[in-house]
């Protein structure tokens, strides 16, 4: 790093130590130097120090933070780069003490074959941030402790929350699962789905997150994306038109400006180009899953149980590959994101319809039904 850091302020990145299997066990201690992904902690040459060091340090921004006191799913991308910008780390309480600290560690130098098996690059990084004050040296501060999720008590190659993986605290009432890695640096990303007030086992999986990434055309061929809020009560959603973003997957033909429109039957609840402008640039930063290039367009909405539909265009008459995503914000038990349907033009190649969906919540099986409708489109369209 270039970068003075103060002379005896920053405390060894530590290892949460246990025999019993447990990665967070009350009979653990602090084995000092021992997270060695950080150098901090003995870690490699090119490592660079853990999000709540930079915190400590003013290195990483206030804004950059996000404090999680609802259950939703929420976005994290890579802090070990130069470039990085966003929500860099999830802080969760654990106690009066300390937080929990999840974050997306993805520029790790493994040249050396240090690391048998560096699944930190695929998984999401958890540390204990203990609260400045509170260190075991009250001449320093940033302590923290590396979390082993996966073989607490052995190898630490492994100490990443695998994707899929689900950790629960009964003492703090919290979880967190890791949903799904994407991007590439420095715009790599972890989703997360964090539960407050959460249980040993959810009752059952549930929708966090739909999407669809197909050709957007003109006229009849734009890209129109259907959803259902199923349930008893409102849902709040976030909901995205991406396109210069799809350049992070090497895609090219992009729609370089989609706008985003959600309509209630005939009905337009709501608009929105460039989601900077609008009115709720601060609620979608807030969220953690803002769009990461400012052409692209975001809505935040409260909605009753009913039938939706997003429409998404190039602004100007423009036309490319596009990505419609919604997101439950809220996870309120009472309603479910059940449904989304996509009509938009099937090419081959980049070009064909791609849907996505997300459950979470359990590590229970769900049944769910995918269809591929395409003479069924056709009759319709001549009939209207």
């Amino acid at each position: 790093m270039n970068r003075e850091i103060p002379f005896g302020r920053l405390a060894h990145a530590n290892l949460w130590q246990v025999t019993d299997g447990n990665p967070i066990s009350p009979d653990g201690y602090f084995n000092e130097y021992r997270d060695l992904y950080d150098p901090m902690g003995g870690g490699l040459e090119g490592s660079d120090y853990n999000p709540w060091f930079k915190y400590m340090l003013g290195w990483i921004a206030e804004s950059q933070v996000k404090t999680i006191t609802s259950t939703g799913v929420y976005r994290v991308y890579n802090f070990d780069s130069a470039e990085a910008k966003g929500v860099l780390a999830l802080k969760v309480v654990k106690d009066a003490e300390k937080d929990y600290w999840i974050s997306c560690r993805r520029n790790i130098d493994t040249s050396t074959g240090i690391y048998e098996n560096p699944t930190i690059e695929s998984g999401a990084y958890v540390i204990w941030g203990y609260h400045d004050g509170l260190c075991r040296d009250a001449f320093q501060f940033g302590c923290t402790d590396l979390l082993d999720m996966n073989t607490p008590g052995t190898s630490v190659d492994d100490a990443a929350l695998a994707v899929g993986q689900r950790f629960y605290d009964a003492e703090a009432g919290v979880a967190f699962t890791a949903l799904k890695n994407g991007g590439e640096l420095p715009s790599a990303y972890m989703d997360v789905y964090v539960e407050i007030g959460a249980s040993p086992t959810p009752s059952s999986s549930r929708t966090l997150n739909l999407s669809t990434r197909a050709s957007v055309q003109t006229g009849d061929d734009v890209m129109i994306g259907g959803f259902i809020v199923d349930g008893a009560a409102e849902k709040k959603l976030l909901i995205r038109a991406i396109g210069p973003s799809l350049q992070q997957a090497d895609l090219v033909g992009f729609l370089t400006d989609p706008v985003l429109e959600l309509h209630e039957g005939a009905q337009v609840l709501a608009t929105n180009d460039d989601w900077r402008f609008g009115g709720q640039e601060a609620e979608i930063v807030e969220s953690g899953i803002a769009p990461t290039d400012n052409r692209e367009s975001a809505i935040i909405v409260t909605l009753n149980p009913g039938s939706y539909t997003t429409i998404v265009r190039g602004k100007e008459g423009s036309s490319g590959l596009g990505l419609v995503e919604v997101f439950d914000l809220d996870q309120e038990p009472a309603s479910t994101l059940a449904n989304i349907s996509t009509r938009a033009r099937v090419q081959i190649g980049d070009g064909a319809v791609i849907g996505g969906f997300i459950l979470g919540g359990s590590t229970a099986p769900s049944e769910v039904v995918v269809r591929g409708v395409g003479p069924l489109v056709a009759c319709r369209i001549q009939a209207s």
